[in-house]
């Protein structure tokens, strides 16, 4: 860009030849997601990692249903995978029939849903956020019990758009249910077969005894 400054007759300054320059910025990549698994199970204060973290199961013994603790440990992972520093806000939705065992302060809790404002998280970094259930004991309380997470807003300085939206919701489910006490398959066919090899040594032995009968006759 190249200016001209001029004096007038009156001595005054006259910029000529002015060239306007404009500027076009391209946006680059932002993209805020979020993750839930669960991380563990606690029955009766006895702790056992999660296996798949999406789905897990607890069984509970039926005559004990009234008087079993169970908590459900969750981990909340928010990651910025674009290149602009941003702001988030999840919102965390607890199944029915659980409460928050946990609350650090730092979550707003309101009719069964937990809200954290992240003011700040930067290229590439990931925030991780553990939560902690409780299973409210009743033998009705049983089933599904489905823990949704979401990602409600995002924003930063730029004003550039989230590019994916697919990543801004998950969920992990925990089935609870009574254990029925069945008579387990395999004991019953191993105990079939001791009282099958039972009779069969009995009437070999109720065979030898008639043959010893004659053979005393003789």
């Amino acid at each position: 860009m190249k200016v001209e400054i001029t004096k007038d007759e009156n001595g005054k300054d006259v910029v000529n030849n002015t060239i306007d320059v404009y500027y076009y910025y391209e946006p680059k990549p932002f993209n805020i997601g979020v993750e839930k698994d669960i991380s563990a199970i606690i029955v009766n204060g006895n702790r056992r990692n999660a296996t798949n973290g999406k789905l897990e199961k607890v069984d509970i013994y039926r005559k004990s249903t009234e008087n079993t603790s169970v908590q459900v440990e969750y981990k909340i992972k928010v990651m910025n995978t674009g290149e602009v520093e941003g702001r988030a806000i999840i919102e965390d939705k607890l199944p029915e029939g659980m409460t928050l065992a946990n609350n650090d302060g730092t979550w707003e809790e309101n009719g069964g849903v937990l809200r954290k404002v992240i003011p700040e998280i930067g290229a590439g970094e990931t925030k991780e956020y553990t939560v902690l259930l409780n299973w409210k004991t009743s033998g009705n309380n049983m089933g599904n019990k489905v823990n949704e997470v979401a990602l409600t807003e995002t924003d930063n300085v730029p004003g550039f758009k989230d590019g994916n939206d697919k990543d801004n919701k998950d969920n992990a489910t925990v089935s609870i249910s009574v254990e029925t006490g069945e008579f387990p398959l395999g004991l019953l066919v191993a105990l079939v077969a001791l009282v099958g090899l039972e009779s069969v040594t009995l009437r070999y032995a109720v065979v030898l005894t008639k043959r010893q009968k004659k053979n005393n006759k003789k």
